[in-house]
């Protein structure tokens, strides 16, 4: 019976998060007197809903029981981010409860993201469709350090474009921020320059686009027909950048992906 009534609350509980979904998608723009007006009262409730999702991720199947775990005992793996081993080492020191350390996270994860994404939209609601569509809340409930990391690098990328050398320093402590969350920000970091350089090209003509885009597409259909892919992943696992993630690329899940023996090509491409 209990769990009936446990199911039926989690129905509940779904069936108004979409009902705030949709509040402030379709309710985000109203026209009086011919002009746009904002709507944004449902907007701070999709906040604190989404806050309460990503608080309870432990209830996904997610790792949130490992981390649970450094918390609690105080032991952590050797190759663990020294930024989180510090947040984790300092509440959980200070009697902190593991969910209050949740709560606390899923607060610093999603307060720069929708911070950026109010800033860069000209609507409220497409914002909050935007946020919903790009599935960040299952990523917020899955990868606690991942979404964490990606979160402050988006903050970083945000205020790296603007002027001034105070929105300079900004940025360079949301990266520093990000990489002690999570090294896999360097790599998103260091990827800014090419992607950059691509940017400035595109800058120059509609004939730069079109020659980009099929270079982009021999270059998908080169790594689809070889294994050139899953062998420098392989290179970077065993003894490069990657090492930390080698019990990852090693996995057969990761092979049929990048190897010519099991890949699908619509996945082939989603993965690379």
């Amino acid at each position: 019976m209990a769990l009936y009534i446990f199911l039926l609350l989690c129905l509940v509980v779904i069936l108004i998060f979409e009902l705030l979904v949709r509040l402030s998608v379709f309710k985000g723009i109203k026209i009086e007197r011919g002009q746009l007006v904002e709507y944004t009262g449902s907007v701070p409730i999709f906040f604190v809903m989404s806050v309460f999702f990503v608080l309870f991720r432990g209830l996904t199947g997610s790792d949130t029981i490992t981390y649970q775990n450094f918390y609690e005992t105080g032991y952590f793996p050797g190759n663990i981010e020294k930024g989180y081993q510090f947040l984790s080492t300092f509440f959980s020191s200070h009697g902190l409860s593991f969910l209050t350390f949740e709560l606390i996270i899923a607060i610093a994860t999603l307060i720069p993201l929708f911070y950026v994404y109010s800033r860069l939209s000209f609507s409220l609601g497409t914002t909050m469709l935007f946020f919903y569509i790009n599935c960040t809340l299952m990523y917020a409930m899955n990868v606690s350090r991942q979404i964490l990391s990606a979160s402050f690098f988006v903050l970083g990328v945000y205020f790296l474009q603007k002027k001034g050398k105070a929105n300079l320093l900004v940025s360079v402590v949301a990266f520093i921020v990000a990489c002690l969350m999570h090294q896999t920000a360097i790599i998103a970091i260091i990827s800014l320059i090419p992607i950059y350089i691509i940017f400035l090209i595109l800058r120059r003509g509609y004939g730069w686009t079109i020659f980009l885009g099929i270079m982009l597409i021999i270059f998908i259909i080169i790594c689809y027909k070889t294994n050139v892919v899953y062998s420098e992943l392989l290179k970077l696992g065993s003894s490069g950048s990657l090492s930390s993630y080698n019990g990852f690329i090693t996995d057969p899940t990761a092979a049929d992906q990048f190897t010519s023996e099991g890949k699908n090509l619509t996945n082939f491409i989603a993965a690379l």
